[in-house]
């Protein structure tokens, strides 16, 4: 993107609140801390950061993806790329946060986050608002001294296509107000380069699932070989799709070029073991290495939970399938396993009903959580069959059968359902 695109269709206004000193001479190097922004746009419901752990999820059907943070993923790219600053992830201050019993909202007080971002060594705490329509995009940004104070303000806005221009004007004025100037320059690394790569990274997201995603990719690549996070999103479109050694060569070039991305080597174990079942002890390596970067990486500590629940250690998966449902309450998955360890350890225990019992309570919040978690129907309704409670029975068959068409127990179920003298109701195939 060229210089003089920035002021086209653009309106910024810095409104300095205090005085922030910097020599022309020297290069001054903040630490920021970013709370979440608010997405103030017409008809959106109020952005609400993932907990902790999360992973960065971003939403890659929208046209302006969203971090963890509650950012604007292409400000966070460029505040990320500056050799003038440092950034401090929220997800580090949330957890710090959650230690001292502090749960962060989506419009958390500047000044339970300054004492915290004290902790972590941070200078200052960037607050904003995001809001778009169709035809234009406006941020709004306040950074805060630790004190709580106001160092300066920022409104940035332009037509939707500019959306990129609106960014780094606005990361500038960030810049700017933490005084973060050499020679009267912004110090952005490769502000072509980058940003360029970052346009088709973007453009590819937002066509995710098309084939035009590829082309974009290979385009980014070819402006920005070592974009990490373009590999690791290549890495996920190859891995979601069942293409394992394309998706771990992304993979472990990603984790090559950064050690920070928990998603590497996490996602690296779980190919391990697709690729080779028996090397689970590998699996372990790659999940502990991903935890040691984030402790609350959830899909980490799932599969380190599966692979237990696999080497018949329940005991030890219980605990970990836990720590998921702490980390990340409403997923149904950390629900649907418990049940899973609940079942099986039932099975064998004297007490097997109020084992059991348990079991259909993870089962129930997995199937609230996800109403379409087939195998959650499916093991809820064979408990309820060794209870002999035909009825409940038969409904999560029934559910699961719709939800699975062409499951390979459809004709046990399907006979099982006759003996019991239940209708098969009209929207399920018999397959007779």
């Amino acid at each position: 993107m060229s210089r003089a695109t920035v002021n086209i269709g653009l309106a910024i206004v810095i409104t300095f609140i205090t005085a922030i000193s910097a020599q022309a001479d020297e290069l001054y190097r903040p630490t920021l801390v970013f709370q979440p922004f608010t997405d103030k746009t017409e008809g959106v419901e109020e952005y609400v950061p993932p907990p902790p752990g999360a992973g960065g999820v971003v939403d890659v059907k929208a046209p302006m993806p969203w971090l963890s943070t509650g950012i604007p993923e292409m400000l966070y790219f460029m505040l990320e790329r500056t050799y003038a600053v440092n950034l401090v992830s929220s997800s580090d201050i949330r957890a710090d946060l959650k230690k001292h019993g502090v749960e962060l909202g989506p419009e958390t007080p500047i000044t339970v986050l300054t004492e915290t971002a004290s902790r972590e060594g941070a200078d200052y705490v960037v607050s904003g608002e995001y809001s778009k329509t169709e035809d234009t995009i406006n941020i709004s940004v306040t950074v805060y001294g630790l004190s709580g104070i106001a160092a300066g303000s920022a409104d940035a806005s332009g037509d939707i296509e500019d959306i990129f221009a609106v960014e780094e004007e606005t990361a500038k004025a960030i810049l700017g107000a933490v005084g973060v100037l050499f020679d009267g320059k912004i110090l952005l690394q490769d502000p072509t380069g980058s940003l360029e790569a970052y346009k088709w990274f973007s453009e590819g997201s937002a066509k995710y699932y098309t084939g035009e995603r590829i082309a974009m990719f290979d385009r980014a690549l070819a402006v920005d070989a070592d974009f990490v996070e373009l590999h690791l999103k290549i890495a996920e479109a190859n891995r979601l799709e069942g293409a394992y050694e394309t998706a771990k060569l992304s993979y472990e070039t990603a984790r090559g070029l950064a050690d920070v991305y928990p998603e590497a080597p996490a996602y690296l174990g779980f190919i391990t073991t697709k690729l080779d079942p028996t090397a689970t002890s590998d699996a372990f390596a790659y999940y502990e290495e991903a935890l040691a970067m984030d402790p609350a990486f959830a899909p980490a500590v799932g599969q380190i939970g599966y692979l237990y629940y696999k080497q018949e250690d329940y005991k030890t998966a219980a605990k970990y399938f836990d720590e998921l449902i702490e980390i990340q309450p409403g997923n149904a998955t950390g629900y649907y396993h418990k049940g899973n360890v609940l079942w099986i350890t039932g099975s064998t225990s004297a007490s097997w009903q109020t084992v059991y019992r348990d079991a259909i309570r993870e089962y129930d919040v997995a199937v609230e959580k996800d109403p379409e978690f087939a195998e959650a129907y499916y093991n809820r309704g064979s408990i309820y069959k060794a209870f002999e409670d035909k009825t409940n029975a038969a409904a999560d068959y029934i559910q699961y059968l719709r939800l699975k068409p062409n499951s390979p127990y459809k004709e046990d179920l399907i006979e099982t359902l006759k003996l019991w003298g239940v209708s098969i109701p009209g929207d399920i195939d018999p397959g007779e």
